[in-house]
């Protein structure tokens, strides 16, 4: 790992989906994050849809996710819109 310059390290979908029904998806997601974690890495999940796996992955420390639990791809002009409903959605409750 000296020689190359990793930052961070992501985790499948096919580990993080089926989180909420597989113990040992959990645990091995749970080692992963740990073991990047004490190399300094950052974690990113891959494939979160729903707020159960969210929640669990928040509780592991995870640093990032990337999936469907707030939104689908859109088009670059819903974006802007769907944005501003989010942040206000988040800051008014």
């Amino acid at each position: 790992m000296r020689r190359f310059p990793i930052s961070e390290l992501k985790i499948d979908k096919m580990f993080v989906q089926h989180m909420t029904s597989s113990d040992t998806d959990t645990q091995l997601v749970r080692t992963i994050i740990d073991l990047a974690h004490n190399f300094k890495l950052k974690v990113v999940a891959e494939g979160v849809e729903d707020a159960a796996t969210l929640d669990l992955l928040a509780r592991m420390d995870c640093d990032q996710i990337q999936g469907y639990v707030y939104a689908k791809p859109m088009p670059a002009t819903e974006l802007v819109r769907w944005m501003a409903s989010f942040h206000q959605d988040r800051t008014h409750g």
